[in-house]
């Protein structure tokens, strides 16, 4: 689903589960979908109201994302030296007849897939 306002995404926070603990998220899962297939009303409003109470955390996360985005525009990573002019990464191998036509944006690659 699309929304315009930022909610809470797991991708950022980078951490795996542990070996000890994927037997017990592995039990949790199954009991959710037993409790919602038992009681489908009763879990998704538990659901929904879970949704809306995480929305302002989502903001805040969303805020302090862009604050350390925006403080870390001009700083280069520890060891790296500004890009070169043309070091460009590609996301794909480069075929002959695109490079004889040159891309449409020189920042984005010819090819995705």
């Amino acid at each position: 689903m699309v929304s315009r306002l930022p909610v809470f995404s797991g991708k950022r926070v980078g951490k795996r589960v542990s070996p000890e603990m994927v037997v017990p998220v592995f039990v949790v899962v199954v009991l959710c979908f037993a409790l919602l297939v038992s009681y489908p009303w009763t879990v998704l409003t538990i659901g929904t109201l879970a949704y809306l109470a995480s929305l302002p955390f989502g903001f805040a996360s969303y805020r302090n994302h862009e604050r350390k985005a925006a403080a870390g525009m001009n700083v280069a990573p520890p060891g790296m030296g500004p890009p070169l002019q043309g070091d460009s990464p590609s996301l794909s191998p480069a075929h002959p007849s695109s490079e004889s036509q040159g891309p449409e944006h020189p920042d984005r690659p010819t090819r995705l897939n």
